[in-house]
């Protein structure tokens, strides 16, 4: 079924988990684009900054990296950047973490959006658990690669190595977070596999998701 013209019925926000090269980014955009919401991503560090009075340039530098990583690498670059000689000024990365909900849970008392990673599915499970839907999308490596290979301009190698990293970084960020890996389905409303779809066939079964929910009016 083809979703010509769709307007909410009530309040919704949409979590995008993703594999690095499912398309997560390329979904999210077209489908918050085609529901008339906002679309968030790193415009959250950008947020937490103002909120918090911490420079943005170090949540972008602790972004999606594991808490315990996150520290020693802030700590080393700020102090070559700034010359600062103790590391007492540095925000701690649940601190940081913490930030970056606040700023999710405020959006989600009244917005609507879809918003790409940042353990948003899991920020949102109890709160706003009634007008969230948790999706995950990924694909086999194969494609990711070719994908990955496309969009970034590089050889093969330089895709399977990049894959492969990001992979252990969201997970290992997820899962020290959450206390869970981000694969866990029990975690999602839906999963879709992306590699023998189009990203008009993921919009068109995600509208048709939530027309099932009861989200959608449509015509």
């Amino acid at each position: 079924m083809e979703y010509s013209d769709v307007s909410l019925k009530k309040q919704l926000i949409i979590t995008i988990g993703r594999e690095y090269g499912s398309g997560g980014r390329t979904s999210g955009k077209l489908l918050a684009e085609k529901l008339g919401i906002n679309y968030y991503d790193d415009e959250i560090l950008k947020m937490a900054s103002e909120e918090s009075a911490i420079n943005e340039e170090i949540f972008r530098m602790a972004d999606e990296m594991p808490g315990k990583n996150i520290l020693r690498l802030i700590t080393n670059k700020i102090k070559l950047k700034y010359n600062f000689k103790t590391s007492r000024d540095i925000t701690s990365p649940d601190s940081l973490y913490e930030f970056q909900s606040s700023v999710i849970r405020e959006l989600a008392e009244k917005d609507n959006f879809v918003i790409l990673g940042r353990c948003a599915n899991y920020v949102l499970e109890n709160q706003h658990k009634d007008k969230v839907l948790r999706v995950f999308l990924y694909a086999d490596f194969d494609t990711r690669v070719e994908r990955i290979m496309q969009q970034e301009k590089i050889d093969k190698n330089d895709a399977v190595f990049k894959i492969k990293k990001k992979d252990k970084k969201r997970n290992d960020f997820y899962k020290y977070f959450t206390g869970v890996d981000i694969y866990s389905p029990s975690k999602y409303d839906i999963m879709i596999n992306t590699s023998t779809i189009g990203f008009d066939e993921v919009i068109n079964i995600l509208l048709g998701f939530l027309q099932a929910r009861g989200y959608l009016n449509t015509k």
